[in-house]
C-alpha cells in the first residue's frame, strides 16, 4: 500500500449504504487535522491526535473520475504550531466519514519567523459519488488560489483567453449587444436563438414561475418563487450564459447548502424564512449568486 493514502470509516460506510438505500444525501460539513503518525484505522472516530478543526470549502468531483471526490478546505494563516500528517472528514452529526494520511506538514505561527494560510484538499473515492453534499455552516468560505487559477486555466484550455478578465469579455462581445451595436435579429438580446427567446418568454408571460423543492430548472424563467417544505441542497439546472434573475425562496431555513455550480463571494448563513437571491449566468458552469 502506498505510504499516503485514504480510506472511508466503518461509520462512513454504514452512513454509505443507508443514504444509497433511503434515497437521502451525506452532508459533509468539516474538516481536521492532526500530528499522529499510528496508521489509519476504519474504526477512528476522531484522529489521534486532533490538532484544528475548520469547515469545508468545497466538494467537486475529479474531471476525469466523477466517483473520486476533491474535499478543499482551509486552515487560516492565525492558526498553527504543529505538524499535519493526518486529515479527516466528518459529516453534519459530527461522525469522521474519511481519513487520509498525508506527508508531513508544518504549519507555523507567526510568532515562530513565518505564518500562511493553508489549503488543505483530500481525494475520497466512493462508489456513488451523488450521495455526498456539502453543507456550510457558520464560516465565510475562502476562494483559494488554486480554485481561482483552476477557473482561469478551463478558459485557456478551450482557447478563450488568457484571463478571466479576457474571457468575460469574449462572452459579453460573443453573445450580447454593445452599446452603440443595433440589433438585426434576436441572438444577442439574452444569448439564446430567436426562437428559444420566443418560446420561454411566451411559455411565461408572467416572467415569475412557482417551483415546489430545491431544483430550480432554469430553462423554465428567469424569475422564480421556490417552496421549500423539507431540507435539501438548493440546485440550479439547465442555465444560459447570460442569464439572470431572482430567486424569492419561502422556507430557506431549509435549504441545506448550495449546487457546486452556485458561486457566492460570501455563502450566506443565519438563513432567514423567507430569503430572496438574485442570480447571473456567467458560464455553463458558475453561477454568480448575491443574497438581497
Amino acid at each position: 500500500m502506498s505510504k499516503y493514502y485514504s480510506l472511508v470509516t466503518n461509520a462512513g460506510k454504514n452512513a454509505l449504504i443507508s443514504a444509497l438505500a433511503n434515497h437521502t444525501s451525506i452532508n459533509l460539513t468539516t474538516m481536521s487535522v492532526g500530528d499522529s503518525t499510528e496508521p489509519l484505522s476504519a474504526s477512528w472516530e476522531v484522529l489521534p491526535n486532533e490538532k484544528h478543526t475548520f469547515n469545508i470549502n468545497a466538494i467537486y468531483p475529479q474531471t476525469d473520475d466523477p466517483n473520486v471526490l476533491i474535499v478543499e478546505g482551509a486552515i487560516t494563516a492565525n492558526v498553527g504550531g504543529f505538524a499535519i500528517n493526518q486529515v479527516a472528514v466528518f459529516d453534519e452529526n459530527g461522525v469522521m466519514f474519511a481519513v487520509a494520511q498525508v506527508p508531513s506538514t508544518i504549519k507555523p505561527l507567526l510568532n515562530e519567523g513565518a505564518a500562511k494560510d493553508m489549503s488543505i484538499r483530500f481525494y475520497l473515492a466512493v462508489e456513488n459519488a451523488s450521495t455526498i453534499n456539502i453543507k456550510v455552516d457558520n464560516s465565510v468560505v475562502l476562494a483559494t488560489r488554486s480554485w481561482a487559477e483552476s477557473l482561469i486555466k478551463k478558459k485557456e484550455d478551450k482557447g478563450v483567453a488568457k484571463t478571466l478578465d479576457d474571457a468575460l469579455k469574449l462572452e459579453i462581445a460573443g453573445n450580447y449587444l454593445l452599446k452603440t451595436e443595433v440589433a438585426t435579429d434576436s441572438d444577442k438580446l439574452d444569448g439564446l436563438h430567436g426562437n428559444e427567446y420566443h418560446q420561454r418568454n411566451s411559455a411565461n408571460p408572467s416572467k415569475v414561475t412557482s417551483v415546489t423543492g430545491n431544483i430550480v430548472d432554469l430553462s423554465q424563467g428567469d424569475n422564480f418563487t421556490v417552496s421549500l417544505s423539507s431540507s435539501g441542497m438548493l440546485t440550479l439546472t439547465n442555465p444560459s450564459v447570460g442569464q439572470s434573475g431572482v430567486l424569492i425562496v419561502s422556507g430557506a431555513t431549509n435549504i441545506s447548502g448550495f449546487s457546486s455550480n452556485i458561486s457566492f463571494r460570501i455563502v450566506p448563513t443565519g438563513l432567514n424564512a423567507t430569503e430572496t437571491f438574485a442570480y447571473f449566468v456567467q458560464s455553463e458552469d458558475v453561477i454568480k449568486m448575491g443574497r438581497v
